[in-house]
């Protein structure tokens, strides 16, 4: 199998929700090492802010609840007026869904799971689309084995 081609992320702003552990903080990681300046969204404002602190230069950490549109327009008006918008987002805040029977699930255990895993993933690409070039969407890709967490990057005009 060929190798998928690496979008140059040198220069770039780079936002990742669900950044304060796991797939999100890994790939904000692999991000600023790239050369990326990184926006850490994550509803653990602490844990962002953490991230975004041990990446040092270049990193800017933000509490958002993927769950909460105004708080996803607030932070990347954050994301705008401290770094000057968004270049590539990576929608990564998710839950793992419950492990049981349809009939034994808890409703509103699985109503969580839909309205972050995504609702949550509509909500963060909403909230950042306005904050890209009119050519947004040129490039998506899987940014974990789940079709709920979407990356997108595009090309904005400084």
């Amino acid at each position: 199998m060929p190798a998928r081609p690496r979008l140059p992320l040198a220069g770039r702003t780079v936002v990742v929700t669900g950044a304060a552990k796991g797939i999100g903080a890994a790939t904000a990681r692999i991000a600023h090492a790239r050369g990326a300046t990184v926006a850490a969204l994550d509803v653990d404002g602490v844990g962002a802010q953490r991230l975004a602190h041990d990446l040092g230069a270049r990193a800017l950490g933000v509490q958002a609840d993927v769950r909460d549109a105004e708080a996803l327009d607030a932070a990347v008006a954050r994301v705008r007026a401290d770094l000057g918008g968004v270049d590539v987002l990576v929608a990564n805040a998710g839950v793992a869904p419950p492990t049981t029977t349809v009939l034994a699930i808890d409703p509103a255990e699985f109503e969580r799971t839909v309205e972050i895993d995504l609702l949550g993933q509509w909500r963060t690409i909403r909230a950042a689309l306005p904050e890209s070039s009119p050519a947004a969407a040129t490039w998506w890709r899987s940014a974990r084995s789940t079709p709920s967490s979407t990356a997108c990057s595009t090309p904005r005009t400084r």
